[in-house]
C-alpha cells in the first residue's frame, strides 16, 4: 500500500520486473485497476495515470418468487460495463459482491458511474444468474439505482413426488 502526495503522485519501490497489477483506492471513488502494466527489467515504469470516478451504489432485495420471503445469505454482484473500451485499455471492470442480510437486502457500493450488470451468483435452494438469467440477472442497470430486486425461482428437488 502506498499513499499519494498532495498532487496525487506516488512511487512504488522494489517492484520486481515483469507483469504487474495496480489498484488505486480513494475514499468516495470507485477503485481503479490496470492489469496490462509491465515493470521493465531496467529503469522504471512511469507515466501511469489513474483517473478516478465517483462511487455509486446499487441496492435492492433478493426474494423468493413463490413466497415473496427474503432470501438471506444470497451472493449478489455488480460488474461495470464498458471498462475495456476505456482509453486505458488495460483497465479491469470493477466488480463488487456481497451477501444479502437477513431481510434479503443488499447495497453494492463503490461502483463507477454508468451501466452495470447485477446478478445473483449463489442462493442456496434457488436458481442463480447462470441457471435462470431472466430472474437472477439484470443487465445495464444505472449505477446509483435503488429497488433493483430479484425474485428467485426455487430449485425443484428431483426426488420430490410429482
Amino acid at each position: 500500500t502506498f499513499v499519494a502526495d498532495a498532487a496525487g503522485g506516488f512511487v512504488c519501490d522494489d517492484v520486481p520486473p515483469g507483469p504487474t497489477l495496480v489498484r488505486v483506492d480513494a475514499d468516495g471513488f470507485s477503485p481503479w485497476f490496470r492489469r496490462d502494466l509491465v515493470v521493465p527489467a531496467e529503469g522504471d515504469l512511469a507515466g501511469v495515470t489513474a483517473t478516478l470516478e465517483g462511487a455509486r451504489s446499487v441496492s435492492g432485495r433478493v426474494l423468493a418468487a413463490d413466497t415473496g420471503r427474503p432470501v438471506p445469505g444470497a451472493w449478489v454482484f455488480a460488474v461495470a460495463r464498458g471498462a475495456k473500451d476505456a482509453p486505458d485499455g488495460g483497465r479491469v471492470n470493477p466488480l463488487v459482491n456481497l451477501e444479502t442480510g437477513p431481510d434479503g437486502a443488499y447495497v453494492l457500493a463503490g461502483l463507477p458511474p454508468g451501466p452495470v450488470d447485477v446478478a445473483v451468483s449463489l442462493a442456496l435452494g434457488y436458481k442463480n444468474a447462470w441457471q435462470d438469467p431472466a430472474t437472477a440477472k439484470k443487465e445495464g442497470v444505472a449505477a446509483g439505482a435503488t429497488g433493483v430486486d430479484f425474485r428467485l425461482v426455487p430449485l425443484v428437488d428431483p426426488s420430490a413426488p410429482r
